[in-house]
């Protein structure tokens, strides 16, 4: 059995619940089961089943061999139904666990009708994924590889007049050729003085010499993801940029020499976050350091923020992403991914955090 259905059955426990319904991409990646809308995993201590309308029987039949296949009778959400309360009254399912994120209002009203408590899980859910098993840390250390690679590639084709556009579409084309199953999220590209934009979106702005590219973008690759941004100056790079890009070089630096098992979250973006402030640039670093590595680039745990406490444990996985943006000039995020490893810090990428200067 996956070892993550033990883990959810354990949360049965502390949530005091009879069986859970998940519904949402997420989990599904977690778990290895088909993510389509027509797919739902009921979790209890003693049944572990999937239930699919007729679009997904055959795939399931051919790929799940741990969890039960249950055909709905159609794909309307009348037969999902019909199929839940026939389990419950099967197993005699009282209290129903249920996820915030996929649950609808109208669901949980509803829901609420068959069983004699609904409860939402939230942070539970992301806590139990906050944690990585080795294995799931030599699927991390896949798609950071595969993403060095997919920057190697792009940077070595960057040149004079290349729009933002154009690089993005070509980190998405590499990406794909090296098997990404899809971006970890939409790339973020930004040239010259728009860097100074930490979610600048590509545009038609084009490269000149002397301008820097800002790249931050990550793949997905057997459900796990990596998340990394570089700069690449094109010819002799502008003073006042360089200045901040070794301030922010540092700065990184510290953060990563500080993640430690047993530190508070709060206190590695205070190591990084204080290197800025002494510099003179702390108006200017306006985002946490890091989130956590995983399944899902948006939710995963811990998060490396003012304000934000998590103490840090072997096995998690997160980003290190220091950044200086000034308004009318232009900024410097360097970002790697970073795993807890025997008690330290380790940085899982292998592309370079100095400078990297094109075409000269």
């Amino acid at each position: 059995m996956n070892n993550n259905v033990y883990l959810l059955q354990d949360l049965l426990n502390d949530m005091a619940v009879d069986a859970l319904l998940l519904k949402s991409k997420t989990i599904k990646n977690w778990l290895g089961v088909l993510n389509g809308s027509g797919c739902s995993i009921i979790l209890s201590r003693k049944y572990q089943g999937l239930l699919v309308d007729q679009r997904y029987f055959a795939e399931a039949k051919e790929k799940e061999h741990e969890l039960k296949i249950e055909l709905l009778a159609s794909q309307s959400e009348e037969a999902f139904y019909v199929k839940l309360y026939e389990l419950s009254e099967k197993y005699n399912w009282k209290c129903l666990g249920v996820e915030s994120e996929s649950t609808l209002a109208s669901t949980y009203l509803k829901l609420s009708k068959q069983f004699k408590n609904v409860v939402l899980l939230d942070k539970e859910l992301t806590i139990l994924r906050a944690i990585k098993t080795s294995e799931e840390i030599k699927k991390i250390r896949k798609a950071i590889n595969v993403t060095d690679e997919i920057f190697k590639e792009v940077s070595s084709q960057i040149r004079e007049g290349m729009t933002e556009y154009e690089i993005s579409a070509l980190v998405q084309y590499k990406s794909i050729c090296r098997g990404a199953q899809k971006m970890s999220f939409d790339t973020i590209c930004g040239i010259g003085e728009r860097t100074a934009y930490p979610h600048c979106r590509p545009t038609s702005r084009a490269l000149k010499r002397g301008e820097h590219v800002m790249i931050d973008f990550g793949i997905q690759i057997d459900n796990y993801q990596s998340d990394m941004t570089r700069i690449c100056f094109l010819g002799e790079p502008n003073t006042k940029i360089l200045e901040i890009y070794n301030i922010v070089q540092s700065a990184q630096n510290a953060g990563i020499s500080s993640i430690k098992a047993g530190v508070d979250s709060e206190e590695v973006d205070r190591c990084a976050r204080s290197v800025i402030l002494r510099a003179g640039y702390g108006e200017y670093f306006g985002h946490g350091l890091g989130h956590g590595i995983g399944i899902d680039n948006s939710t995963e745990l811990p998060l490396l923020r003012p304000g934000k406490h998590f103490i840090l444990k072997e096995g998690m996985v997160m980003s290190c992403e220091p950044g200086i943006y000034i308004p009318g000039v232009g900024g410097v995020r360097i970002e790697n991914d970073v795993a807890v490893i025997n008690g330290v810090g380790v940085s899982l990428n292998k592309t370079t955090t100095d400078p990297i200067i094109l075409g000269v």
